[in-house]
């Protein structure tokens, strides 16, 4: 198995330390290093997938489909971190904000960061656990998190969370 260089750990190592910071409600859930370390390993993997299945052409253009697979790949991947540093941000501001605390659904990832829809609902799947201990915290209702945010400063918070990623 394959050690990310920066940090010296596995793809398996950052994951379990992931999941064991979701269990306890840790925040950041990865290190930066440990996020280059993870994009890094992902990106080898994706590469080799990548070249492995460059044989299939593209029908549409004629071209390999490596080197599609291999944008399409870190520009999600890239998404998927950016929602992981966008969620910790919003962590904090919640914990420093109380007053003006934000639920987090796909759409608010979508809309108020910019980040792509698929990805956003990837994270949103991958983090359900996470995110509804902190939607508990907040007492938001079950389907009513695009709602909970009405009424609060999400210019403030974007910015707050934009100077911490």
């Amino acid at each position: 198995m394959a050690t990310a260089p920066a940090c010296g750990l596995t793809r398996a190592q950052i994951v379990d330390t992931f999941h064991q910071r979701i269990q306890a409600g840790q925040a950041p859930l990865l290190t930066s290093q440990e996020q280059e370390a993870l994009a890094l390993l992902l990106r080898d993997r994706l590469v080799l997938t990548a070249i492995q299945d460059s044989d299939t052409p593209n029908a549409m253009s004629g071209q390999s489909s490596a080197s599609g697979a291999v944008v399409a790949a870190r520009s999600e991947g890239g998404a998927l971190a950016r929602a992981e540093r966008v969620f910790n941000g919003i962590q904090q501001w919640n914990r420093q904000h109380p007053e003006e605390a934000v639920a987090i659904t796909a759409s608010f990832l979508e809309t108020k960061f910019n980040i792509n829809r698929s990805a956003a609902q990837r994270f949103c799947e991958t983090h359900r656990a996470a995110i509804q201990k902190m939607h508990d915290r907040l007492e938001v209702k079950p389907g009513r998190a695009k709602y909970f945010n009405r009424g609060k400063n999400i210019e403030a918070m974007v910015q707050f969370v934009g100077a911490k990623g």
